[in-house]
This record gives structure tokens, C-alpha cells and sequence, in this order.
């Protein structure tokens, strides 16, 4: 309560102040109770006493009163102390969980852009696998539409297989036939032909026919039979070893034994000779048989005639030649190449220049 002297706050049981020591008998804020009674007052030392004893009282209450009521303001303080406390403290987990949701929101979110453009590029991929499994698709079928036409084409091969085989027995017949009369072409081809030296023959350009035709072991374009005409060793591309092929060398106008050398080419011989058949069995490796064009003048290699056919050479000059076996040599070579027949003038012409 309130003192009616000092106006200062006094424990509510106080019937003195114990500030200024008036005493506070009949203050309504007072309990009825511990109101001093009247007949009291009228004895001054008496309530004189009395109001020191209730002093010494009420001051002891006031420092137990003051005690306690700083003991509850502590208590308050550290309540309202702990409360704030507590109060950051939740703000700042509050905090913490937010930044963490923030970062979480902001990683989900980066993580949904980088999964839309996976997304994307997978899109992207997918439709060029679509296309290039159309493009695939598409080449199978005309892969399928190739095989199909070269099944046909093989189907239409083995039958012109079969048809050749069917033709190859008819040949064998043939064959057979043909081999009882090859006695009577050997001699008629010894009876029409002309003999001539190796030395004469070199003189007429050699024709680019049939010059390959049987076994070529040195794969130079010249036939081994060939070689044993020309006297070329046909185990070796290069005769003379100048580099340059024995084949090139020979459509070139070049001696293939020596190096440098021309052939000793005759014009006005070979005119001589056209349309003759030509028989050379005088260098040792056998009898051959050539046949001098009538229209380009060149010489062509027929082939080599088996062993015991030509047994004696005799010189060109000293067999007289009929008009009847120039018709004769005309009838039995007209399987022949003529007029039109083109020699290699590629590798003959490269040879000629570097020559």
C-alpha cells in the first residue's frame, strides 16, 4: 500500500511507516484487521512505543519483502532472459532451415534445368535415331530389292552355266574330232607356210595380237611359247635389264636382248612378205608359226607347232612362192586380225620417248 506522509509503497501489514514513521491507522488500503485501535491513540508514549516496535518489525519484513521481490525480478529476468534467448535461437534455426530449404530449392531447381535439357538432347537424339533408323530401313529395302536382282542375275548365270556346261560336252565331242585332223592342219600349214630366219624375221614390226595367249611365267604380256621365238628369257620381265618390260621394248621397235638397240626394221621386207605364212625353226627352242598381215604388214604370233612337224630349215630365198599359195595362205588365215588392228601404243610410245 501507499503511506499517507511519504506517498512511498509499504508492505500492505504496515501500521508505521518505516520511512518517516507515520503511522497508518485508518488507511483504506490498510486490512480492516490490522487497523490500530482508537483507544490506543490516546496514550502517546504507548503508541509511540509501539509504532518503533512495529517499525523494527516492518523493517525487517521490508528487507525480507525487498529480498524476495528481487529474488522474483532475477527469476523474471532470467525467464524473460532465457525466453529471448531461446527466441534467437529458434529464429536462427528457423534460419538455418530456411537457407537449407533455399539451397535445396535452388539445387532441385538446377537439377530439373539440367535433367529438361538431358531431356531435350535425348528428344534430339531420339528423333535422329528415328530418322537414321528410317534412312536404315530404307537402305535395307533397297539392299533387299539389290539381292533380290542379284538373285535373279545369279539365278540367269547358273542357267547360262548350265547351258555352257551342256555346250562344253558338245566342245569335248568336238575336240575329239578336232584332234584326228590337227595331223592334217600341221601340214598343211608345213606345206603353206615360208620359212624364214630369226635375223629376217626381226626385221617385220611385231603386231599387238595374241601375244599373251597360253602360259606367261615372268606376267610380262608375252607368252612363254613367245619368248622362245623372240629367244627372251621368260622367267624374267626385263631381258636385258634396262627396265624397261620385254613387251614394251619389242611394240616399242627395241631389241629386248640389248640395251638401246633398235630393231632393224624393214619396210619395204615386210610389203615384201605380206600375206605369207611364216614358219621359224632355227634358233634351238623350237618350231613357230607367224603370218604376215596383207593390209597393216605387221607379223602375228599363230603359235608353236609341235616337236617332229618342221625338221629342216631352208632360207626364204630359196623357196619360190606361187600365186596358188598366196591364195591358199589367204584361205586358211582369215580368222585373222586385218586392216583395223590397233597395237599398244601406250607402253610402245613411253617407251620410244624415254628411249
Amino acid at each position: 500500500m501507499i503511506c499517507f506522509n511519504c506517498k512511498t509503497q509499504i508492505p500492505d501489514n504496515m501500521q508505521v511507516c518505516p520511512n518517516c514513521g507515520a503511522p497508518q491507522a485508518g488507511n483504506p488500503q490498510m486490512p480492516p484487521q490490522q487497523q490500530m485501535p482508537q483507544q490506543n491513540l490516546q496514550n502517546p508514549q504507548a503508541q509511540i512505543a509501539q509504532a518503533q516496535m512495529q517499525a523494527q518489525n516492518a523493517h525487517a519484513r521490508t528487507h525480507r519483502e525487498i529480498g524476495f521481490r528481487r529474488v522474483q525480478r532475477w527469476i523474471f529476468y532470467v525467464i524473460i532472459i532465457v525466453i529471448f534467448v531461446g527466441m534467437i535461437g529458434y529464429m536462427l534455426k528457423i534460419y538455418n532451415d530456411n537457407t537449407k530449404l533455399i539451397e535445396s530449392i535452388t539445387k532441385a531447381q538446377t537439377q530439373i534445368k539440367d535433367m529438361q535439357t538431358s531431356l531435350d538432347s535425348a528428344r534430339q537424339s531420339l528423333t535422329g535415331k528415328d530418322a537414321e533408323l528410317a534412312r536404315v530401313k530404307q537402305s535395307g529395302a533397297d539392299t533387299q530389292n539389290a539381292l533380290n536382282a542379284k538373285m535373279q542375275q545369279l539365278q540367269t548365270t547358273l542357267n547360262s552355266q548350265t547351258d555352257s556346261l551342256k555346250q562344253l560336252d558338245q566342245y569335248k565331242g568336238q575336240a575329239l574330232s578336232a584332234t584326228q585332223s590337227a595331223t592334217q592342219i600341221y601340214s598343211i600349214i608345213t606345206k603353206a607356210g615360208t620359212y624364214m630366219s630369226s635375223k629376217d624375221l626381226a626385221r617385220i614390226p611385231l603386231a599387238d595380237f595374241n601375244l599373251s595367249t597360253g602360259t606367261d611365267t615372268d606376267n610380262d604380256g608375252l607368252s612363254d611359247d613367245l619368248e622362245a621365238s623372240l629367244g627372251t628369257n621368260s622367267s624374267k620381265p626385263d631381258t636385258d635389264g634396262d627396265t624397261f618390260t620385254d613387251k614394251a621394248e619389242i611394240l616399242s621397235g627395241y631389241d629386248p636382248l640389248a640395251i638401246s638397240k633398235k630393231l632393224p626394221i624393214d619396210v619395204k621386207f615386210a610389203q615384201a612378205n605380206k600375206g605369207k605364212i611364216i614358219i621359224q625353226n632355227d634358233n634351238g627352242n623350237g618350231s613357230f608359226v607367224w603370218y604376215i598381215n596383207a593390209n597393216d604388214g605387221k607379223r602375228y604370233f599363230i603359235g608353236k607347232l609341235p616337236e617332229g612337224i618342221v625338221s629342216v630349215y631352208t632360207p626364204v630365198s630359196t623357196i619360190p612362192v606361187a600365186s596358188s599359195t598366196a591364195v591358199k595362205v589367204a584361205s586358211t588365215t582369215s580368222a585373222l586380225p586385218i586392216a583395223n588392228s590397233k597395237p599398244a601404243t601406250s607402253s610402245s610410245s613411253s617407251a620410244a620417248k624415254i628411249k
